[in-house]
């Protein structure tokens, strides 16, 4: 009988560097007076560069790298295998199941159960011989199909 079982975790090994909130507001405010448009904002307009403007909280900071992308990813893999026989017949059992997570929000996961049924057998005069091969895989798969991050580029 040979097992053979493996854990593991993963992580983002690297982020970008973006601007905070006040660097950001900095930023949006100095835009908003090299377009012209500061005499509009003024007049109670709404844009999240203004302070007195209650429609967006500008004291809010949100690391959303980390929201999105900050999880740790868990990884199982196992597999057993089981064979003997005689000098005429042999056999083979095996079966596995592995499993990995992902770094982004929520309980998202690829899953695969595997299976498999090997039997060899030759007659006493060598005149048969006989090979049975069965193999059964199953997958699932949750796993957001797109990047949180691909926007970010």
């Amino acid at each position: 009988m040979t097992v053979d079982w493996s854990e593991g975790f993963g992580q983002v090994s690297r982020s970008m560097n973006l601007l905070r909130t006040d660097q950001y507001l900095a930023m949006r405010r100095e835009a908003i007076k090299n377009d012209g448009y500061s005499a509009l904002l003024a007049n109670h307009q709404y844009d999240i560069a203004w302070p007195d403007v209650k429609m967006w909280d500008t004291t809010r900071n949100t690391n959303w790298q980390k929201k999105l992308i900050g999880g740790t990813a868990h990884i199982t893999n196992a597999q057993v295998s089981l064979s003997g026989g005689t000098s005429n017949t042999q056999f083979l059992f095996g079966g596995g199941y592995y499993r990995e997570s992902t770094v982004f929000p929520g309980s998202n996961f690829f899953q695969r159960f595997s299976g498999k049924v090997n039997l060899n057998h030759v007659s006493d005069d060598n005149r048969l011989k006989m090979n049975v091969t069965v193999n059964y895989t199953y997958s699932s798969n949750n796993v957001p199909s797109t990047d949180f991050t691909a926007l970010c580029d």
